[in-house]
C-alpha cells in the first residue's frame, strides 16, 4: 500500500520491509504500534513510476492510496483530523496500461487458467489490456508449462481450488508470473457466459466460434478480474485505465489469418474487426510496422497452437 503524504509515498509495516528489499531504498521507523517500532520507508512522487515498475517486476501489487483533499479542508475539521484518503489506483503485473511502466516491444499478457470439472478440460484465456487484445485456447495439465512459456504472461488468474493440484500448481510457479488466487465460483461456466454476453452486448457466442465450457470459463473469470479491478478504482474516485473492452478479435478472425497465409491474413485483419481498430487506437504508439509485425507474429503462433 503506497500512503500518500506530502510529497511522498509512504510504506508502513511489512510493506515497507518488503519495499526497502525490492527498491534499494533505507527502511527507517515512525512511532511505535503494541510496543513495537513500526518500520517506514517511502518513495517521492516525482518519481513514483519508476519506483512502482520496479516493484511490479518483482510481481508486487500496489494500491495507491491518495489524499482526497487538501489538508487545510482536514485542519477545519480539528488540529488533529486525519486528510481524508482513499484507493485510486490498483496497479498488477498484468493490468498495467501505462506507456511508461510497459515495454514498447513486448505484450503486457494478464492470463486466466479455468478447468472444467465435469471432464477435467483446461483452458487459457489472455489479455492484453493496454492494446485491447484478447484470446483463449484450450490447452492440457501436460502442455499447459509449454503453453505459458510460449506466451510469457506477467500474471496469471488462477481459482484458489486448483492451486491444492501439484502439477498445476507447479507449472504455474515455473512460468515466473505473478499468481492471483480468485474465488472458483469467479470461474463457473454458466455465470462466465452470461458474463461475457453482458460485456460485449451479444446474445450468443456463435458468432465468435464454438467454445468449450473451460474456454467459456477462462474468459468469464478473466473479464471479471478485469471489470473488478476497473470498477474498485472507479468507486474510490479514480479513473480505469482499461482500453480493451472496445477491441475483442473474434475467433473467426484468427481462423480465417490461419488458413489464408499471411499476406491475405494482413488484409483480413486489416478490414475485419481485429486489435487493429483506429477508431479506439488500441495499440500502443501504432504504426503499420507495428500491426503488420504484430498480426504476422501471432499468425506463426496460432500454427504453432494448431499443427494439423
Amino acid at each position: 500500500l503506497w500512503y500518500r503524504m506530502g510529497d511522498f509515498y509512504e510504506l508502513f509495516f511489512e510493506d515497507a520491509v518488503i519495499a526497502s528489499q525490492a527498491l534499494g531504498i533505507v527502511l527507517t521507523k515512525r512511532g511505535k504500534h503494541l510496543g513495537q517500532d513500526i518500520p517506514m520507508c517511502g518513495v517521492p512522487v516525482h518519481a513514483a513510476d519508476g519506483y512502482l515498475q520496479r516493484l511490479i517486476r518483482h510481481g508486487h501489487r500496489v494500491a495507491v492510496c491518495e489524499q482526497m483533499e487538501d489538508p487545510a479542508e482536514a485542519r477545519k475539521r480539528g488540529s488533529k483530523a486525519v486528510v481524508r484518503r482513499d484507493v485510486v489506483r490498483l496497479v498488477t503485473p498484468g493490468t498495467l496500461t501505462e506507456d511508461t511502466l510497459l515495454e514498447a516491444s513486448a505484450n503486457n499478457y494478464l492470463a486466466a487458467l479455468a478447468v472444467n470439472r465435469g471432464d477435467g478440460q483446461l483452458a487459457i484465456a489472455w489479455a492484453d489490456i493496454s492494446s485491447g487484445e484478447l484470446s483463449v485456447m484450450a490447452t492440457a495439465a501436460s502442455e499447459i508449462g509449454a503453453d505459458l512459456a510460449r506466451l510469457e504472461p506477467r500474471e496469471i488468474v488462477v481459482a484458489d481450488s486448483l492451486l491444492a493440484d501439484q502439477v498445476l500448481a507447479s507449472a504455474l510457479e515455473q512460468s515466473g508470473a505473478a499468481i492471483t488466487p480468485i474465488p472458483a465460483s469467479r470461474f463457473d461456466s454458466i455465470a462466465a457466459e452470461r458474463r461475457i454476453k453482458e460485456h460485449f452486448q451479444v446474445a450468443a457466442l456463435d458468432a465468435f466460434g464454438a467454445f468449450s465450457r473451460a474456454e467459456i470459463a477462462s474468459l468469464g473469470g478473466l473479464i471479471d478480474y478485469i471489470a473488478l479491478r476497473d470498477e474498485q478504482v472507479e468507486r474510490a474516485g479514480g479513473k480505469a485505465r482499461s482500453i480493451w473492452k472496445h477491441v475483442f478479435r473474434p475467433r473467426t478472425v484468427l481462423y480465417t489469418v490461419l488458413w489464408s497465409g499471411v499476406g491475405v491474413g494482413l488484409v483480413v485483419a486489416l478490414f475485419l474487426r481485429s486489435p487493429i481498430d483506429a477508431s479506439v487506437t488500441p495499440v500502443r504508439n501504432p504504426t503499420f510496422v507495428t500491426l503488420a509485425d504484430g498480426t504476422i507474429r501471432n499468425i506463426y503462433e496460432i500454427r504453432l497452437r494448431n499443427k494439423q
